[in-house]
């Protein structure tokens, strides 16, 4: 086991993930994220996704509330909670898909390869918010049913 280093131009960014080979980095430009900084192969080669599918402009609550999650299959998933949310075709993390959710997620998470998206007030009120529980994908996003 050992550690590479994230390229220098980037070593300021924010927190970085990692699973199995791939790693992902954001990239933050005037507190937005405007980017990733990724590799597939456990360092050895590091890339930019700065488009891909991905609308980063829309992203506008800042780093703090992005969602950035690694597939065991070596898939990212990137968005924002309470918004839009994308996930890669395959490993290779190049080309990514908006996820057509059932309603609005205030959080959407990663088991395995199985997403986990919970719709709940952010506020502690007892009301009610449309669509409210727990919600399950196990073939990337493409259905969903609801845990009951």
């Amino acid at each position: 086991m050992g550690s590479t280093t994230v390229p220098k131009p980037y070593a300021g960014g924010g927190a970085i993930l990692a699973r199995g080979g791939t790693a992902a980095l954001p990239l933050i430009r005037s507190e937005s994220v405007s980017g990733l900084l990724v590799t597939t192969d456990s360092g050895e080669h590091w890339r930019t996704v700065l488009a891909g599918g991905i609308a980063w402009k829309n992203l506008k609550r800042g780093p703090e509330s992005l969602v950035l999650e690694i597939l065991s299959d070596g898939r990212l998933l990137v968005g924002e909670e309470g918004g839009r949310y994308w996930l890669a075709g395959d490993h290779t993390n190049t080309a990514f898909r908006e996820l057509k959710t059932p309603t609005t997620f205030t959080s959407l998470t990663v088991h395995g390869t199985t997403l986990y998206g919970m719709a709940d007030a952010t506020t502690a009120t007892y009301d009610l918010v449309k669509g409210e529980g727990l919600y399950i994908s196990r073939d990337g996003g493409r259905d969903w049913r609801r845990h009951q």
